[in-house]
């Protein structure tokens, strides 16, 4: 659970996700406990049902989003983020290895300032970028090309959800 917090620190989805791994726990045991099943093979089936199910719902989804995502950045772009989203910054990554050029303004908030760490990141990974603060974004806004934000959450009507300011992007 504590993975799936890190993972998404502020996602609104993270309660389901949270109970879906407690029923899918619940459900090994008794499974376990039907098939009179020691101890240590019962622990390694919860292991192995956790490890599947962190794989499934945040490692792949992560990958098609990034592997979908970097398509549309291209030599050139000047890219607008916002805080910090584990997604964006592989996105940004992976198209970066991909040699493609481009710059990026990483825009931050109050209260947390997440936005430090990623520029921290991407400027270790060889990533050109520039910090600002949201108050400052309208100075900027003129150069960008392209907008790349985390989502804490996708609606069924398509609304995002995602950190304060994130609007004001």
């Amino acid at each position: 659970i504590q993975f799936l917090v890190e993972c998404r620190p502020l996602s609104v989805s993270m309660g389901n996700a949270i109970n879906q791994l407690k029923r899918d726990i619940e459900a090994r045991q008794l499974a376990c406990a039907d098939e009179d099943e020691s101890e240590q093979q019962c622990k390694e089936k919860l292991i192995d049902g956790i490890d599947a199910f962190c794989q499934q719902r945040i490692v792949l989804a992560d990958q098609v989003i990034v592997d979908n995502g970097k398509r549309f950045i291209v030599d050139g772009d000047v890219v607008l983020t916002h805080a910090r989203s584990n997604c964006v910054e592989a996105l940004l990554k992976r198209c970066h290895d991909e040699r493609k050029r481009f710059t990026v303004y990483v825009v931050d908030s109050r209260p947390r300032h997440e936005g430090r760490e990623l520029l921290r990141r991407l400027s270790s990974h060889g990533l050109r970028c520039h910090y600002l603060l949201l108050s400052s974004m309208c100075y900027v806004l003129r150069d960008v090309t392209k907008v790349v934000v985390g989502a804490g959450s996708m609606l069924n009507n398509g609304a995002l959800v995602s950190r304060v300011g994130t609007a004001a992007v």
